[in-house]
């Protein structure tokens, strides 16, 4: 059987490259009238950092400063991918409607990717890299060196390069 994908996750770090791998995502949405869920994840402060600032606020004091800047950054990169999707697609409104959802996680990134891929049952995954050498990889990002571990989903990965 032919695969097909009705559900692809796009999981961005908000790099430079992040636009053209997300229109890779968006040309299989559009070729399979699938639906791109953009999904960035905030990964965790190291457990001695945190400690080390509760110990100088005071547990209550650092409860409230995490829970206020989570919810700010949070917020934040919500509406600034929103206005990446919508300035990426100016051009091309009639591709928005693929965008079912842009969503920022808290986490490890590579754990919370493969978390939210099962709750969404995504077909294919899509990551971008950067290509280092010519004719190759000369690495691929740590976390998708872990999603590639671990998966069983189809994954496209998009080498770049920094330029625009």
């Amino acid at each position: 059987m032919i695969p097909t994908y009705q559900s692809v996750l796009y999981a961005t770090n908000l790099e430079t490259y992040s636009r053209r791998v997300f229109r890779h995502a968006l040309g299989v949405a559009q070729r399979y009238d699938a639906k791109v869920h953009v999904v960035h994840v905030i990964p965790e402060i190291e457990i001695s950092h945190q400690q080390y600032v509760a110990a100088m606020l005071g547990d209550e004091q650092f409860k409230e400063l995490g829970e206020n800047f989570n919810r700010e950054l949070i917020g934040k990169l919500q509406g600034d991918l929103r206005g990446f999707a919508a300035d990426e697609l100016q051009d091309h409104p009639e591709y928005l409607k693929a965008v079912a959802s842009i969503e920022v996680l808290r986490g490890h990134p590579a754990e919370r990717i493969l978390q939210r891929a099962d709750e969404l049952d995504a077909d294919l995954l899509v990551f971008g890299t950067h290509a280092q050498k010519e004719g190759g990889f000369d690495f691929l990002g740590s976390v998708v060196k872990r999603v590639l571990r671990r998966t069983r989903r189809p994954v496209l990965v998009v080498p770049v390069r920094d330029e625009p």
